[in-house]
């Protein structure tokens, strides 16, 4: 589950265009605010991926922007997102502060050199589609909050489109288990300390062990004379050993001299 939150999150604005554009879902040709807005959401994929190189990102960049590319523009979030060596929430903090307004649109004055208004969010203008799908997520979260289908206050579609990237502490991770592990093992790992937190309640829940000491002595007086005259008891066993054998073997010779019940017997 993991995995694939981790992958849903590197799935970007400019991913779902290109899948849309070599099934020709949509036109080939794209705006200026919408190149501008993937090369932003490649900087921002660059700031919770724990995985994207530098390098990686600025091919991502010069790919998408082509001739309009150029690094000195971009250079100042890419510093942001490296001063903040591996912290996902605080580089994208950083990044949101650095993206345009809905007002600029044009590489020049969208890039992070230009100095545009820092704002919390983007807001670009969004494709009559998306606006149909957003809208229909809305409306679906709404009748979801009134049939008591959500908890507490529905949540935003900003929460839900953009999550923010889940910060693990070290002290809470399972037990060194990365994700490249496998599946089965941390599942069996994760069922194992289920059972063992199972039977740390139980004995937590079990009364205290009370015994009469009379009735102790009276009991071990008894076995000791039981095991002493029993020659398939072996004397180099231990005691607990000894008294669990006896009790099999007591067992076993109380099953074999139950007799049969027969009908007959409950008829006169």
């Amino acid at each position: 589950m993991r995995m694939l939150e981790s992958a849903w999150s590197n799935v970007t604005k400019a991913t779902i265009a290109n899948c849309w554009k070599h099934a020709k879902i949509c036109p080939n040709k794209t705006s200026t605010a919408d190149v501008t807005q993937a090369a932003w959401d490649v900087i921002l994929t660059f700031a919770r991926s724990e995985s994207m190189s530098l390098p990686q990102a600025e091919q991502a960049l010069e790919h998408i922007l082509g001739t309009d590319y150029h690094p000195k523009d971009w250079q100042p979030a890419l510093d942001a997102v490296m001063i903040c060596e591996g912290d996902s929430f605080q580089a994208e903090s950083a990044i949101q502060k650095l993206m345009p307004s809905e007002e600029t649109v044009s590489p020049e004055s969208a890039s992070p050199s230009s100095g545009s208004s820092p704002i919390q969010h983007k807001q670009f203008p969004v494709d009559r589609h998306m606006r149909k799908a957003e809208e229909a997520l809305s409306e679906t979260l709404k009748d979801m909050s009134k049939c008591h289908c959500i908890r507490g206050p529905a949540p935003s579609l900003d929460n839900i489109l953009n999550p923010l990237i889940e910060q693990q502490d070290p002290g809470t991770a399972i037990l060194g288990f990365s994700d490249g592990d496998n599946t089965t093992e941390v599942l069996e790992h994760m069922e194992n300390l289920d059972k063992e937190e199972l039977e740390a309640v139980k004995e937590e829940n079990e009364p205290e062990f009370e015994f009469d000491r009379k009735e102790a002595m009276a009991a071990a007086e008894l076995l000791e004379r039981i095991a002493r005259n029993r020659p398939d008891l072996d004397s180099r066993l231990t005691l607990g050993t000894q008294l669990r054998s006896l009790r099999l073997a007591l067992s076993k010779e109380v099953e074999d001299g139950k007799k049969q019940t027969e009908i007959s017997q409950y008829f006169k």
